[in-house]
């Protein structure tokens, strides 16, 4: 075998590469889909930095703001920004996301019509483009790395 990467190395790269950019496409499209969907007025009820520890002793801080929303006359509670909002390494950038929507602010909220419990306040992709440009680059990149190896061999 020598040199050459083994092939089931090589194929669950390939999965893991083609699961990757299927992923953020599939994020991709969902995200656009939010753009489409209808509106209601609603008003924001609170907002707060939450401090995230993670798994390797990390941290980060996720924006969460809270807002009420009425669609066919039932009062709904909400809490997402977009469709896939994330966490931040700094708590001051969390800060200035919460800092957009002041408690009693009035806001448009759009929501999804067939499951009217699901909304954001921003829709489309938006500050969603992170974790989807980066599902679709690291599977191009795995891709590629596997590509290379396969025709130059490990650059050992």
């Amino acid at each position: 075998m020598g040199n050459e990467l083994p092939v089931i190395v090589q194929v669950l790269c390939m999965i893991m590469g083609s699961g990757l950019i299927l992923g953020g496409a599939v994020m991709t499209f969902y995200a656009i889909k939010t753009q489409r969907w209808p509106t209601t007025n609603g008003v924001i009820t609170g907002s707060e930095v939450k401090h995230i520890h993670t798994k390797n002793n990390g941290n980060s801080w996720k924006p969460v703001v809270k807002y009420k929303y009425e669609v066919n006359g039932e009062e709904i509670s909400g809490n997402r920004l977009r469709l896939f909002s994330g966490s931040y390494a700094s708590p001051k950038i969390a800060q200035r996301v919460i800092d957009e929507y002041p408690e009693k602010t009035r806001v448009v909220v759009y929501y999804n019509p067939n499951k009217v419990t699901k909304s954001v306040l921003t829709p489309g992709v938006g500050g969603s483009f992170t974790s989807i440009a980066g599902a679709f680059v690291g599977g191009i990149i795995l891709i590629a790395v596997i590509i290379y190896l396969r025709a130059n061999g490990p650059p050992i």
